[in-house]
This record gives C-alpha cells, sequence and structure tokens, in this order.
C-alpha cells in the first residue's frame, strides 16, 4: 500500500493531518548515524576484497558501535582488544592490517579541511576528524588511518608521514598528494571536550590511488618486516627494513626538498 492510499482510506477530517505525517516523513531521509554505518560497511567490503586479491570481502567488518564500546570500557580502565575506531577483522587472516591501524571513517555532505588551518565547527572539522582517529590509535597503541568522503568528490586517505614514507619505500608513488603539517595545539571536540596533539605531518592521497596501486602482498611484507604487524606464530627481524625505510626517507627528501625526519605520528 503506497502513501497515495494511506492518505484516500482515512475520513475527510483526516486526511490532512495524514497528508502532512506523510510530508513529514518524506523529509527525514536517513539519518547521519545511518549513513556512516553504510560508509563503514562499504569500506569493510573495499578492504576485504583488497586484502585477499578479490577473493574474499567478509574479512572485516565495523567494530561494535564504531569503537564506543571499546571507548567506553576504556574510561573504566579496561582494554578491548582490536575493537578500537571503525573497523576490525571478522576472520584471522586479516588481524595483520588490524593489529596495524587503527581506522577512522567519516562520511558527510560537506567538511571543511581548511580547519586545518583555522577550526572552526566541530562537527565538520577535517582537523576533529584527525584528532579523533589519533585518540583512538593511541588507546589502541597503533597508527591512525583517516578516510575521508564529502558529497560528489572521491574518497581520501590520510596518514601520518612516517607511514607514508615507509610505503615510498615500498615503491609507493601516488600523485596528487597533499601534505599538512600541524602544530602543537588543543583540539575543541563534540560536547565542549578537547584533546591535545603534537607537532606533526599528515599526508592525504586519493583512497582509490592506495587500492589500485598496493599491492596486498607487498603491504603484509611490510607489516611484518617493519615490526607494525607479527606473522601468526613468529617473529620477525625488522632492522633491514629499518635501513630500507631510512634510506627511502633521504632519498623522499631529495625528491621533493623536504625535511622527512621532523615529523611524529599522533599514535
Amino acid at each position: 500500500m503506497d502513501n497515495a492510499d494511506v492518505v484516500a482510506r482515512q475520513p475527510a477530517s483526516r486526511r490532512a493531518v495524514v497528508k502532512k505525517k506523510v510530508r513529514k516523513k518524506r523529509k527525514k531521509g536517513v539519518s547521519s548515524s545511518q549513513k556512516g554505518f553504510g560508509f563503514e560497511r562499504k569500506l569493510a567490503v573495499i578492504f576485504g576484497e583488497w586484502w585477499t586479491a578479490g577473493e574474499r570481502d567478509d574479512v572485516f567488518w565495523r567494530t561494535d558501535g564504531s569503537g564506543s564500546r571499546a571507548t567506553s570500557r576504556a574510561r573504566r580502565g579496561k582494554r578491548t582488544r582490536f575493537q578500537y575506531g571503525d573497523m576490525t577483522f571478522t576472520d584471522p587472516i586479516g588481524q595483520a592490517l588490524i593489529e596495524a591501524f587503527s581506522f577512522e571513517f567519516k562520511n558527510y555532505k560537506t567538511y571543511d579541511l581548511l580547519s586545518a588551518l583555522s577550526p572552526t565547527d566541530p562537527n565538520k572539522s577535517w582537523l576533529v576528524f584527525w584528532a579523533e582517529a589519533g585518540i583512538d590509535a593511541k588507546l589502541s597503541e597503533r597508527e591512525p588511518i583517516l578516510i575521508t568522503k564529502k558529497n560528489q568528490h572521491k574518497m581520501l586517505m590520510w596518514m601520518p608521514k612516517p607511514l607514508f614514507v615507509t610505503l615510498y619505500s615500498f615503491g609507493f608513488r601516488p600523485y596528487p598528494r597533499m601534505f599538512i603539517e600541524l602544530k602543537a595545539q588543543t583540539v575543541r571536540l563534540k560536547l565542549n571536550k578537547t584533546v591535545d596533539i603534537p607537532q606533526h605531518c599528515v599526508v592525504g592521497i586519493l583512497f582509490d590511488d592506495f587500492i589500485e596501486q598496493v599491492d596486498p602482498q607487498m603491504f603484509k611484507e611490510m607489516l611484518y618486516a617493519t615490526g607494525r604487524a607479527q606473522r601468526i606464530g613468529s617473529t620477525s627481524n625488522t632492522g633491514d627494513a629499518t635501513t630500507s625505510t631510512a634510506e627511502a626517507a633521504r632519498d623522499y627528501g631529495e625528491e621533493t626538498g623536504s625535511d622527512t625526519g621532523s615529523s611524529s605520528s599522533t599514535s
């Protein structure tokens, strides 16, 4: 039964009231939380397909309450492993990715990227998004990765500069890319909460570039070689990887004329 039938079946005295309710229901649309949950599920599927070279789409899924359960338990001094951030693994083959990184996903009609220079509305501020990603990463002793999306635009992926330099050492060369040098500051979050962040550099790239250009097997080897994750049942020697990453940092600095050694991660 459609809305027209609902209205037609009402007595004449009730039709105006019913029409008003129908119009109000139409305006409601999808809530911001429903939109966010859908975005998290979509990214979990994309990461699963990428991680398994297209064989699986069920390796990752959104965390309980988008990480709220882990955050709530942390306030009581309790840790909830692999439940911080917006994504966790549902199959052990995905553990290495979640062991290394805390993921934060933000999908808004619009958001303010210039807030990195001058923070404004905390509800739509890129700087707040990044600060929130850093909070969960610090609580879970991992590195933050933020993925943002606004209407009519492509998804962007944000990471600490040291992680980007490591990927660079393994041959990752995305263009375009954006560098944001953040000063040490206090960031105002929602509900008048605040968090202090250190001086550091964040690198932004197109998310599609990461998915299309980064070989998942190479990425796994990078995680193991740099000690960001451990192979199940074994330990890894990170000495050679540390050396190659340092060399890549020098090469990258020479290519771009930037100082790769001065930035620090938020995790």
